[in-house]
């Protein structure tokens, strides 16, 4: 994977190619030039859309009023201007791409991390994603590569592993899905150890039993 030069902080856009090249799977979406007719860029593409900031140096959205969830078709534009407008109020001179428009995911959320440890290497997290990550504070870690066993393993390890499982009527996930993206991110960690300090995968959400994991959002820092 062809990774931009020094140290830098990639773009949600920039951090799912890498993971779309590792063979993890990232959410449909479409990156939309500021200026340019969103309701027309993402003809085809299912409603409703997750509609969020694209650039280097907003590395936190939510925080800079940079995200816009569950949009309407018929109110992309308003959103696409409304985010860019809060960008540029929140940092004033950051360079903006433009808007990335996503279809909206669902699922149980989780969320896979990564740290560069200078002792053990990469070293990956799994836990509960979404609002739930301050909250329960339930967290595994394992050192990086590791094969789909260990992958299960942590998922089993976690607190709220019966969510997996289904709960309460909820349907079970699929399990087997975020098993096999956590041995894929620990495989892309290894590979960009070189230049990686960290990964923040937040959230994945793991469909039902059968129906896959999706990487809704990412984020990636490197070093010279």
């Amino acid at each position: 994977v062809a990774l931009p030069a020094g140290k830098v902080t990639l773009s949600e856009v920039e951090s799912k190619a890498v993971l779309a090249a590792y063979g993890i799977a990232v959410t449909k979406e479409i990156v939309v030039p500021e200026g340019k007719d969103v309701a027309a860029a993402v003809k085809g593409m299912r409603s409703p859309f997750a509609v969020k900031i694209v650039s280097r140096d907003i590395a936190h959205k939510t925080e800079a009023g940079g995200v816009k969830l569950a949009v309407p078709a018929d109110g992309l534009a308003a959103a696409a201007a409304a985010v860019i407008a809060n960008a540029r109020r929140y940092k004033a001179g950051a360079a903006i791409d433009g808007v990335l428009v996503a279809e909206m995911a669902s699922g149980l959320e989780a969320l896979i991390g990564v740290v560069n440890d200078p002792g053990f290497g990469p070293t990956v997290a799994l836990g509960l994603g979404g609002i739930l990550t301050e909250v329960l504070k339930d967290v595994t870690y394992r050192i990086a590569p590791f094969d789909i066993e260990t992958a299960r393993d942590m998922i089993g390890e976690l607190r709220a592993a019966r969510l997996f499982d289904g709960y309460r009527g909820k349907p079970a996930a699929d399990k087997e899905a975020l098993a096999g993206m956590l041995v894929d991110v620990s495989r892309m960690a290894m590979a960009l150890a070189p230049r990686l300090v960290e990964m923040d995968i937040n959230p994945v959400f793991v469909g039902e039993k059968g129906k896959g994991a999706v990487a809704a959002d990412a984020l990636i820092v490197l070093k010279e």
